[in-house]
């Protein structure tokens, strides 16, 4: 294949979404193309699964000369994502009946900007994809359009709007010390001796941290899977967290050069991020919360090992081939997960039991009990960390396995809560079943078939007494407290349930404050300009302007014209920063 044929395929994967989410909104072929749009991901999939790592090729008149390619990373991040893509696609068309055409139309931006990032290899193509993916996303977050919806959808768009100014300004700090060079690996060369190391390193962790849900900023993550609809949240929980990673794995200098200072801070906030995302979620009463919460910890545990790979003396090659694994099982199992909830809330009475053992499938591959893809893949990144030779190694390896432990008590309560569910009955259609099926036989097969720099010895019984003891501790804890709710005991009656997203209610409850101590302020101080300010009000509210207000308003939150303003508005900044 030559170079601009492998150029051609490579961007086939953002193309057909994003030329798919423009013809949605051309009416007389909306509902043709509505059908066709689950299918879109199949070239990133195709592409990810036939090219060979390697591939990289420049499109000179594409933003200054941006360039494209397909390493041993992007390929196994565009192969997980694409696949979920298909899954999730396939459960929309049977479950999304309100407002498709809105739908679709950002489904297919998101998928466009999440399949884009993947495959590019400069910061400039990168942060444009990226910002496609994050502000489209919420038009999935928000589709349901009732309180809890647009509560999310304002809480996640204000994080976004400050993380993507942290990144944009992290690239522009990264760029001045290049020369201008925006290729990843001139960015990771001069990060680690830049005089703005710690400032840019900051804007990078803080920045992709949202997408991440790295402790204190993961507020988004609990809101978002509780309000977007499951076809939705499926990507959201299984692409968009990896999406965040990905930036991590491109940006940060993990084979340039040691900064032992981060990868501590790293491997700390990753460590605290486990347990804590474990702890909440074992408060909460809703499946797709848990999950979160489940994620928050899944992330934590991949955290670490950025943070390894981050300070490694000898760089962390190895680590960032164990974390990319991670993500691969972490996203299969987690998508398999969610849109198991869903097919859980529609199914029958009669197809329990091959729901039940389908979610205990997935559930186990998460927790890594013996002999399944979660266990090959902490074993890679523990094997990983321990060749890093790093000085703070062996507390991480005590706490991995307590790690699996907690990650077991939460997803024994996701099973709890996600139980009674299942005998609601009805049906749930041919397509989402298909696509949980499929994404349970690559939750339990993909990590064994993929290519790793290390194959751990996973059959020793060392290996295997260490990765049954956290499950089974799990497990009979857990059927320990079930046992003692049946019997009335209930232990953790006192136990309240903490609010999705916990920390912004005190978040919430400070800017309240700090909202009616001005008010106070302003009403005695402002009385003049209060009255002016009422005033102004009372004319504004008049009825001829009035219902010009409400007429502009209504044209503005129709889905086509917001659509065309995102999209008008992302061209035109970029058009303004090339000029």
């Amino acid at each position: 294949m030559t170079p601009l044929a492998e150029l051609l395929v490579l961007l086939l994967s953002p193309a057909v979404p994003l030329l798919l989410a423009v013809a949605t909104m051309i009416r007389p072929a909306a509902s043709t193309l509505q059908r066709a749009a689950p299918w879109a991901a199949l070239p990133g999939l195709a592409t990810g699964l036939s090219m060979s790592p390697g591939i990289a090729a420049t499109v000179p008149w594409v933003l200054q000369g941006s360039e494209f390619g397909l390493d041993h990373t992007g390929r196994t991040f565009l192969v997980f994502s694409a696949a979920i893509w298909l899954a999730a696609g396939m459960a929309a068309r049977a479950w999304i009946a309100d407002r498709p055409g809105r739908f679709w139309s950002y489904f297919l931006l998101v998928m466009s900007g999440s399949l884009g990032l993947i495959i590019a290899r400069d910061m400039l193509g990168f942060y444009l994809f990226f910002t496609v993916m994050s502000f489209a996303s919420y038009g999935l977050v928000a589709h349901r359009r009732n309180q809890r919806a647009r509560h999310a959808g304002s809480v996640y768009v204000t994080f976004v709007l400050a993380a993507d100014m942290m990144i944009y300004a992290a690239m522009v700090l990264i760029a001045r010390e290049t020369g201008g060079d925006l290729l990843f690996e001139t960015a990771r060369g001069v990060l680690s001796d830049a005089p703005d190391r710690d400032l840019v390193m900051t804007l990078l962790v803080v920045g992709f941290g949202v997408k991440v849900g790295l402790l204190g900023i993961h507020v988004t993550l609990p809101l978002m899977y509780g309000a977007a609809p499951t076809p939705a949240g499926v990507v959201l929980a299984g692409v968009l967290t990896g999406a965040g990673l990905l930036g991590w794995l491109r940006l940060l200098p993990l084979e340039a050069g040691a900064v032992p200072e981060w990868g501590r801070l790293l491997m700390a906030a990753g460590a605290a991020a486990a347990f804590y995302g474990a702890l909440v979620g074992l408060t909460q009463r809703e499946p797709r919360v848990v999950l979160a919460y489940s994620s928050i910890s899944q992330m934590g545990i991949m955290t670490v090992g950025v943070g390894g790979a981050v300070g490694a003396p000898g760089g962390g090659g190895a680590l960032l081939s164990a974390v990319s694994l991670y993500a691969l099982h972490h996203g299969f199992a987690k998508a398999a997960l969610f849109l198991g909830a869903g097919v859980a809330e529609r199914v029958s009475p009669r197809h329990r039991p091959l729901v039940s053992v389908g979610l205990v499938v997935a559930a186990l591959a998460l927790t890594g009990a013996p002999l399944t893809t979660g266990m090959l893949a902490k074993e890679t990144l523990k094997e990983a960390l321990a060749a890093a030779s790093l000085p703070w190694s062996q507390p991480v390896k005590l706490a991995l396995p307590w790690m699996s432990f907690a990650t077991t008590l939460v997803l024994a309560r996701f099973l709890w809560v996600a139980w009674p569910d299942v005998a609601r009955g009805g049906r749930p259609g041919a397509g989402p079943v298909v696509a949980w099926v499929g994404l349970l036989v690559l939750t339990v097969s993909a990590a064994w078939l993929w290519p790793m720099d290390m194959a751990p010895e996973l059959w020793r019984a060392a290996v295997l007494w260490e990765t049954s003891w956290p499950v089974l501790l799990g497990a009979s804890v857990s059927a320990a407290a079930v046992l003692a709710v049946r019997r009335r005991a209930r232990p953790f009656a006192a136990w309240r349930v903490v609010p999705p997203g916990d920390v912004l209610v005190v978040m919430t409850a400070v800017a309240a404050v700090l909202v009616r101590g001005w008010l106070a302020v302003a009403r005695r101080g402002l009385p003049a300009a209060g009255r002016a300010a009422r005033n102004w009000l009372r004319l504004l509210l008049r009825p001829p302007w009035s219902r010009a207000a409400a007429a502009a308003e209504a044209w503005l939150a129709a889905w086509p014209v917001a659509l065309t303003l995102l999209l008008g508005g992302i061209v035109t900044f970029w058009l303004l920063l090339l000029w």
